[in-house]
């Protein structure tokens, strides 16, 4: 059913009001009735679609309220396309407002066009995403060693796919690739020469598993089984979960609690899951999501600070890991087992 503006701008034109009249009387009564924010953001978008991008722009800058509400998408996207300056009130508002909401914002190389201030957030930005690129590079050669130590070929081929893509040019590359290639001929002629080679259990996600085949088997089926039920309660899949977690199931318990609603403790205990199947690498970057989600919760961070911390030590950055324990243990002394772990730590490190 339209919406009793679009019904009004119907009428409007279909008694012979020009477009511009349209948008022109449509704007000047923007703010009366009871229009929604929603509906006010449409009667933008059609004078903006409509080229009157000019009184657009006047409009939004003589906003009566901008605290309660004001589309600063609509205004800054305008003021780009445009190419009108944006006025430093204009952006310390504008960044008072992003930073209220915690949203996040990317710097385009155009921006300085509109304001100078937003030269120094450019070369901020495009510094951040250097440092980030670099740190994701070091986190997979990182893996790289990781998975290599414990011969996961077909996961070191993956890993050195994507640093070919990332950092093709770094020297050590080649060395990496050849090594890969022999290991992988070497594993092909060992699984043609003993075709019956014994190995561990695995559940659910492939990880070796203490759980007997009969163990394994109802795991499976239970988990199977939780697929089939058409409207699981809220709290299914964390009871199934912890049950796994419980009989030390952990590829069953991670595959159960992925399922669960999205909340708090469900990234809790899917973060002691990936550090329990050894899924190292997953189980730090989702601890540095969750610290920049909650930036102001001193339980998330020091949680995740805490896993981030073993799973460090867990993949041989050791002093990384040792540096991060000793800030836990510097702050809360009495932190879950930081302070014997720390010392553990140190011990072997002598």
């Amino acid at each position: 059913m339209p919406k009793q503006y679009e019904i009004e701008l119907s009428f409007l034109l279909s008694e012979g009001a020009t477009t511009a009249e349209v948008i022109q009387e449509s704007l000047a009564k923007l703010h009366e009735g009871q229009l929604s924010k929603a509906d006010k953001k449409d009667i933008l978008l059609f004078a903006l679609n409509a080229g009157h991008k000019k009184e657009v722009i006047k409009t939004l800058r003589e906003w009566p309220d901008k605290e309660s509400y004001f589309p600063w998408d609509l205004f800054f996207t305008t003021l780009v396309k445009c190419n009108e300056p944006l006025s430093d009130q204009e952006f310390t508002d504008l960044f008072k407002f992003i930073e209220q909401q915690k949203a996040s914002f990317f710097i385009g190389p155009s921006f300085p066009d509109i304001n100078p201030q937003f030269d120094d957030k450019l070369k901020a930005s495009i510094e951040q995403s250097a440092y980030q690129s670099k740190k994701k590079i070091r986190l997979l050669w990182e893996k790289l060693n990781f998975v290599k130590e414990r011969g996961l070929l077909e996961e070191e081929k993956g890993i050195i796919q994507k640093i070919d893509l990332f950092d093709g040019d770094n020297p050590k590359l080649p060395k990496a690739k050849t090594s890969l290639e022999k290991r992988l001929a070497e594993s092909l002629v060992l699984q043609q020469t003993e075709p019956f080679i014994k190995v561990s259990p695995t559940d659910i996600n492939g990880y070796k598993t203490k759980l007997s085949p009969i163990e394994i088997d109802f795991c499976r089926n239970l988990s199977d089984y939780s697929e089939s039920i058409k409207s699981p309660g809220d709290r299914f899949f964390f009871d199934l979960a912890i049950l796994f977690h419980q009989i030390e199931a952990y590829g069953f318990a991670l595959n159960a609690i992925q399922k669960a609603p999205e909340c708090l403790e469900k990234k809790w205990l899917e973060l002691e899951f990936l550090f329990l199947t050894t899924r190292h690498f997953e189980c730090i970057e989702l601890a540095e999501q969750l610290m920049n989600e909650f930036p102001e919760s001193p339980d998330v961070n020091f949680a995740c600070l805490y896993q981030k911390s073993l799973c460090q030590w867990a993949i041989g950055t050791h002093e990384e890991a040792i540096e991060i324990m000793k800030a836990i243990v510097n702050t809360r002394p009495n932190y879950r087992s930081s302070y014997q772990i720390l010392h553990s730590w140190m011990e072997s490190q002598r």
